[in-house]
């Protein structure tokens, strides 16, 4: 950890490096990740937004390298509330998301705009 500290805990902004290869750069409280970030893993995946006591809770964004990107609400690090997802091939789908999972149809869109 490089960065802002208190009592020897992350506190302020900073930058954690862990051992696999994960990255996050951003807001920590009481050594928590906590208020806005990006978090990188070390596949690729990104993460963009509000934390909440070392989890995603708020509006962010994720991107996954397989190409898929999220952007809506996150409640304890998973997708909760409203957002949109855009897979590799540009298919959206808008909608409600419940404890990480589509709730209800939500609204599907082509690549080429066709619903």
């Amino acid at each position: 950890y490089n960065g802002d500290s208190s009592q020897g805990l992350p506190q302020g902004i900073g930058l954690a490096t862990w051992p696999n290869g994960n990255q996050f750069i951003g807001s920590w409280s009481a050594g928590f990740m906590h208020g806005v970030g990006i978090f990188v893993w070390s596949n690729g995946d990104t993460y963009r937004g509000d934390w909440t006591g070392g989890v995603r809770s708020g509006f962010g964004t994720m991107e996954s390298s397989s190409g898929t990107i999220y952007q809506g609400c996150w409640k304890d690090d998973v997708k909760h509330g409203p957002g949109v997802e855009v897979d590799s091939s540009g298919r959206k789908r808008y909608g409600i998301w419940l404890d990480g999972f589509q709730h209800a149809r939500g609204v599907h869109v082509q690549s080429d705009g066709k619903k």
